[in-house]
């Protein structure tokens, strides 16, 4: 499946909505792909809004090293057809990806579960 970077950044909150996709991952029990800047996007996340100060943050850069996700990039088509619908490009990838790949694809942002119709998934439905 496809998460989008609030998901993947709930892997590293003490109450994260995500950490049970964690575990399933972690138990090889589960594929992540995720666009390029999946990375950068979870470390934007976990600074505005975890408190996070640079130690932190490089720690955890380390730790999704470690985790190794599937990262590439939808084709430059499939991301003009999700910015054509409204989404701002960073946000489009993860539905450019998801749909390109057919897999489902895990957010919590409402527009873009919107959007993406029947293949998004809440976290809590994932």
């Amino acid at each position: 499946m496809v998460l989008d970077a609030p998901i993947v950044a709930s892997w590293f909150q003490p109450d994260g909505a995500g950490r049970v996709l964690r575990a399933e991952y972690e138990a090889g029990a589960l594929e992540i792909l995720g666009p390029r800047h999946l990375p950068q996007d979870v470390l934007a996340a976990l600074a505005l809004h975890a408190d996070a100060d640079g130690d932190l943050l490089g720690r955890i850069g380390l730790e999704i090293e470690r985790l190794g996700f599937h990262l590439r990039d939808a084709s430059t088509a499939e991301l003009a057809r999700w910015i054509a619908r409204g989404l701002p490009a960073h946000r489009a990838a993860y539905a450019a990806l998801a749909a390109e790949l057919d897999l489902p694809l895990v957010s919590d942002d409402e527009e873009l579960r919107g959007l993406a119709g029947p293949r998004a998934r809440s976290s809590g439905d994932a």
